[in-house]
């Protein structure tokens, strides 16, 4: 399957490695919230090359997709990426707050 087949409508975490980085707590109940996946370069299609190089060439160990699917950041070492899932799940939260106090003093 491709990548757009396999990463759903969730946010995605593409890795450069089957297992991909453990995340707990709050990191891991966002994840579960938006529907995110673990998905490993190696169990995509990569029609072209494109992801497999785009990991390999920027020395990266994971990226994050937002669940609209566009690019959230990238992570250099498998280490770094519960503090990039923990801005992703920080971003989504104050985007939740706004939109309640937005319905709040809506007409």
């Amino acid at each position: 399957m491709g990548f757009d087949d396999v990463r759903g409508t969730g946010g995605t975490l593409l890795t450069r490695t089957t297992t991909g980085p453990r995340l707990d707590g709050p990191d891991a109940d966002c994840r579960t919230a938006v529907g995110g996946r673990v998905v490993p370069v190696v169990e995509t299609e990569d029609v072209g090359g494109t992801y497999g190089e785009f990991v390999a060439d920027d020395e990266l160990a994971a990226i994050l997709y937002r669940p609209d699917p566009r690019v959230f950041g990238a992570a250099a070492e498998e280490s770094a990426v519960p503090a990039l899932q923990g801005g992703l799940r920080d971003r989504l939260a104050a985007v939740a707050d706004v939109r309640a106090e937005r319905a709040l003093v809506a007409p």
